[in-house]
């Protein structure tokens, strides 16, 4: 995963199974925060992120264009709940480029 600058960021989950079955998780409620220094960025708290229709566990959320991203390390924290003991949560460390092309 990439995150840039005074652009849109589509953060994403693809494939999310079911540790105990295996089977794809289509109805999860999933969610993301980017945080700087602990703290939630302004324009990146709580974003929901949405079932991709007719795919296989696949769920996406948008970055606005003005989160308040600069080139500092970052982590972006995504969070799911498919229902009862089926949770999870990622935190993934990031450093936000330009896109130069």
């Amino acid at each position: 995963m990439n995150l840039y600058i005074g652009n849109s960021n589509a953060v994403r989950i693809n494939g999310l199974r079911s540790s105990v079955t295996g089977n794809y998780v289509n109805n999860a409620t999933c969610s993301f925060t980017v945080l700087r220094n602990g703290v939630a960025i302004t324009g990146g708290s709580g974003i929901a992120m949405v079932y991709v229709a007719g795919s296989n566990g696949d769920y996406v959320g948008v970055l606005p264009e003005t989160a308040d991203l600069n080139s500092s390390i970052h982590v972006v924290v995504i969070t799911v709940d498919a229902g009862t003991n089926m949770d999870a949560l990622w935190r993934i460390s990031l450093r936000p480029t330009v896109r130069n092309k």
